[in-house]
């Protein structure tokens, strides 16, 4: 399975399907999505939480919460996109990435304590977000380097947070942290390097809590900032940490 090759790339690809189509329309797609069941569709693909799913066979060995990058296209000139029907049917689909899914969105945050085997990241990114959510059907979607890193290196990924948190004001922005934890659990035996690792996290609605916080205090926005540890001291017993650039959304309005 090809693999994304840098950060970045899935956020800046991703495409909201929501533009009209007529019979000479036809559109390349590519983009991150979540599996899920259609009543109309069976097996689709999700690429936000707004816009109706896609359909293909290429999902059909997929089963909910999985968490994919996906490529095609989008034929206006299929009888299948006619607008009557509550799905979009993509041809020529393929899936080039399956997301490890079993990261653990976890509480209660503890920075103090280094894990055993933690491992430090180069960057990190945040590989999808839409104007109004950073996730898809709760699953957020992340990547990180990590320097003289397999391939095929297998780690434990964890994003720590206090439930409690009041936000940082940062650049007059009211900014909630989140922190991640890269964990080895089994070496690789594939090329040695910088390696990129994309994984997701299922947030259970945390952001919609923190949506309703905001609107209570009188604010449009929500803002984020992920800490990742740049390095560790000489005996691996205290870290460093970096700061993700702010990431900021707007907050639906209810009808």
């Amino acid at each position: 399975m090809k693999k994304l090759k840098s950060l970045g790339v899935v956020a800046a690809a991703t495409i909201l399907l929501t533009s009209c189509l007529d019979g000479s329309n036809e559109s390349s797609v590519a983009g991150c999505a979540v599996i899920d069941i259609s009543t109309e569709a069976g097996i689709a693909a999700y690429v936000d939480d707004y816009s109706i799913p896609c359909y293909s066979p290429a999902f059909k060995d997929l089963t909910p919460g999985d968490c994919i990058y996906f490529t095609g296209t989008l034929n206006g000139d299929d009888p299948a996109n006619d607008g009557t029907k509550k799905y979009w049917t993509i041809s020529n689909a393929a899936v080039t990435q399956k997301f490890d899914s079993r990261g653990r969105f976890a509480m209660p945050l503890d920075t103090a304590n280094i894990i055993p085997n933690e491992i430090a990241a180069t960057d990190m990114a945040l590989l999808y977000f839409g104007q109004y959510s950073f996730t898809i059907k709760d699953y957020l979607f992340v990547g990180s380097s990590h320097e003289k890193a397999p391939s095929d290196q297998v780690n434990e990924y964890q994003l720590q947070y206090d439930y409690n948190q009041e936000p940082q004001t940062v650049d007059g922005k009211r900014v909630y942290d989140f922190f991640l934890r890269v964990v080895k659990t089994s070496d690789g035996k594939g090329i040695v390097g910088t390696t990129p690792f994309y994984y997701t996290f299922n947030t259970r609605g945390y952001f919609k809590t923190l949506q309703s916080k905001e609107t209570a205090a009188g604010n449009e926005t929500l803002s984020i900032r992920f800490n990742y540890i740049k390095e560790f001291n000489k005996d691996t017993t205290a870290a460093t940490w970096g700061k993700s650039q702010i990431i900021t959304i707007q907050i639906p309005k209810e009808s």
